[in-house]
């Protein structure tokens, strides 16, 4: 049977070729005449090692560095045109990888791919900034913008140029998960901080696991750079002897998760209250463990004005406990009165380091992937915190005493990745958007050992690295109304539909993802769905997910789905008050959509349709900008666009700024007073910073 329907070629190739002002194609339909400002796009678009190619699935396409796009659209009283200009986000990391790869005296610092993220075990992890946008204003000021990463600090830029200017934040602001000795430490963030224009603050978070003692065990293994390839070989020898084939890892698969799920409700009956198998990891405690402060999780609400230093609390549980994040904080959200964190169904952080070590010993790693990779967890951790006991935070670069703040914790049964959040909540009551990514793991890709659950066949070479949203359970869309005194979910509303809701991923909205002020109460939000591709669902996913415990779609009906021909991608309308999908675009087969934001309709009257939703789209051929009526999804786009040269790949988030210009904001972090306590006592890391890193940075 063949493989359908296809993913879109143009999704699965990109270019670093950077693009100035480069006219954009109208190959379909007209461009309305009342669209105006500027869209901004991110995506991946490999590293240094790959170029313009995927990397034969020995890392995922979510670990390249990322891209901007900036899209302008006509300007006001002229002729209606489109234009973008692109820029990969070179971070000083980014000059660090390019450096230690092109100059043969710096190699041994060079960095390798380990899963999703990007590592050197002399100089860190890779802030690749490939994910999201912040956009924000303060007072008169005009328009700023954040370009984001959850595991690392988000960085302010050049709204005109596309440079990267400031980090937000100095290192002595963040805690890093451990290394702290090093140049580019591990500091785990949100990809999606929250500005709220009525007080001008920005909120984002800072956490750290307490797996440290056994990520410290890796370093030693990499600078014994050929004992582990020796190891691996003979690993690998002996797995070719026991000839351990597909099907008997997929049953020693369904052990561990037997025996992880026994060993869990072990735990969670006869284990004291707040401790967790992390904090004393058998590998961490063989090798001597860790300091204290490695074996410590901890929390971090983040407060920042735009201006001054970064302030913090210690977010702690109603039993003193700290709070403990288990898997990320991809998103959070600001309310009039509340903050709201999540623990988010991706499961990114260092343990991946142990998860992809040796991609060329492809039995090893198969094994290595089965003793190390755990499901997302099928649950939401939310995190309530009250805005009005933000009273004074702890500011690092000052010396503080810590600052705690309590939570109202609470667990919706379904996970999640991405949601919105009304900004009003009378009487305490919270209103969230919740977009339920079930059983759909992001932090899974094809690799070339892969095979596919429909005939056990090879996965396709050309689908390699691209992530496993072979989705193993429909979406689900949800509206929940939450008591911000209590954390009791006092009504909720979800829904799903087999055709439209698989694989939901980005979305927008009126005045979100823009610097206006949020909207009191969000009455329409659109979601971009992938889709059911049969290509990107491997066994291993298959079998990972076979059991998860809140199924709507049943298995039958997933090993069903090629001869169903998949499920479109589609654009969607949710109207939040019904709880209906109300207008909906159908990409053709073997299309796709993504990355939706809306554009406010020039000289329009305010309403939350009023508008255009400007995505990506996908056709076999070529990566494009698609333009919908935001009041009509249905009929298609009104718009096409292309050019020559942007292959932009699997994207992600956006942004709207009505105007851009040159970064006038006196904020700056000096790039050179970031690092030079960190490389000081090196003098060859010394002259590299000097000559290849520094003087990239306006901010020294």
């Amino acid at each position: 049977m063949p493989w359908y329907p296809p993913v879109p070629e143009s999704m699965l190739r990109w270019t670093r070729k950077e693009l100035h002002h480069a006219p954009l194609e109208v190959v379909q339909g007209t461009l309305p005449r009342d669209l105006g400002g500027h869209m901004f796009m991110v995506a991946p678009a490999g590293h240094v090692e790959t170029g313009d190619l995927p990397d034969a699935g020995a890392s995922p396409f979510l670990s390249g560095d990322g891209m901007i796009y900036r899209f302008d659209f006509t300007p006001e009283g002229a002729e209606p045109s489109a234009h973008v200009t692109s820029r990969l986000s070179k971070s000083p990391c980014f000059y660090a990888d390019t450096t230690t790869r092109e100059r043969p005296e710096y190699a041994r610092y060079k960095f390798r791919n380990f899963g999703e993220l990007r590592f050197s075990p002399r100089l860190g992890l890779r802030d690749l900034l490939n994910t999201a946008f912040l956009p924000f204003q303060i007072g008169d000021e005009e328009a700023r913008l954040l370009v984001t990463y959850d595991p690392g600090r988000a960085f302010e830029m050049d709204t005109a140029s596309l440079h990267l200017v400031t980090p937000m934040g100095a290192q002595g602001e963040w805690r890093p998960q451990t290394w702290e000795q090093q140049a580019f430490p591990p500091t785990f963030t949100s990809a999606h901080p929250c500005y709220d224009k009525h007080t001008g603050e920005l909120y984002s978070v800072n956490y750290g696991k307490s797996i440290n003692s056994l990520m410290r065990t890796t370093p030693l293994l990499y600078d014994m750079e050929q004992i582990p390839y020796l190891l691996a070989q003979g690993i690998e020898q002996v797995l070719r002897v026991l000839d351990l084939c597909p099907w008997s890892l997929s049953t020693l698969l369904r052990l561990r998760l037997a025996m992880s799920a026994a060993l869990a409700e072990g735990r969670r009956l006869g284990q004291p209250s707040g401790t967790s198998p992390d904090d004393v990891g058998l590998l961490g405690g063989l090798c001597g463990g860790g300091s204290e402060r490695d074996m410590v999780n901890f929390t971090y609400l983040v407060r920042w004005d735009g201006k001054g230093p970064l302030e913090r609390w210690r977010l702690m549980m109603p039993n003193g406990l700290p709070v403990r994040i288990d898997q990320t904080m991809h998103q959070i959200e600001v309310t009039r009165d509340y903050i709201v964190v999540l623990d988010t169904a991706d499961k990114t952080g260092l343990s991946q380091i142990f998860n992809n070590p040796f991609p060329e010993h492809h039995r090893l790693e198969q094994l290595l992937r089965l003793l190390t990779t755990r499901a997302q967890r099928p649950n939401l951790p939310i995190y309530l915190v009250r805005r009005a006991d933000l009273v004074r935070g702890e500011r690092p670069l000052h010396g503080d005493a810590e600052a705690r703040v309590t939570v109202r914790p609470l667990v919706i049964p379904l996970e999640a990745a991405h949601f919105l959040a009304d900004y009003d909540n009378p009487n305490d009551q919270i209103t969230l958007h919740i977009a339920h990514s079930t059983a759909t793991d992001v932090a899974e890709w094809q690799r070339v050992y892969d095979t596919s659950p429909y005939g056990s066949k090879p996965i396709p070479a050309r689908v390699r690295g691209m992530i496993s949203v072979g989705s193993m359970d429909i979406n689900r869309l949800g509206r929940y109304v939450i008591d911000g005194r209590t954390g009791r979910v006092v009504d909720s509303k979800i829904i799903s539909d087999d055709e439209r809701t698989w694989g939901l991923g980005m979305f927008a909205a009126r005045d979100v993802l823009s610097n206006a002020a949020r909207p009191g109460r969000i009455e329409n939000v659109y979601w971009s769905s992938s889709g059911y591709f049969t290509e990107l669902l491997s066994e291993f996913v298959y079998e990972l997910y076979r059991n998860y415990p809140h199924r709507l779609t049943q298995l039958p009906e997933i090993m069903g789905m090629p001869a169903q021909e998949g499920r479109p991608s589609c654009l969607l309308r949710l109207d939040t008050r019904e709880m209906r999908i109300a207008d909906t675009y159908r990409a053709p087969q073997g299309w796709g959509v993504n990355s939706p934001q809306f554009v406010p309709r020039r000289g329009g009257g305010g309403g939350s349709t009023d508008g255009y939703v400007v995505c990506t789209g996908y056709t076999p051929e070529a990566s494009e900008i698609w333009i919908f009526d935001a009041a009509r999804l249905e009929p298609g786009p009104l718009c096409r666009l292309r050019t020559p040269g942007m292959h932009f790949g699997f994207s992600l988030h956006t942004a709207w700024l009505p105007r851009v210009g040159p970064r006038t904001a006196s904020y700056c972090i000096p790039v050179q007073a970031d690092y030079q306590e960190k490389v000081k006592g090196n003098p060859q890391l010394v002259r590299m910073f000097e000559e290849y890193i520094y003087p990239h940075f306006p901010c020294r």
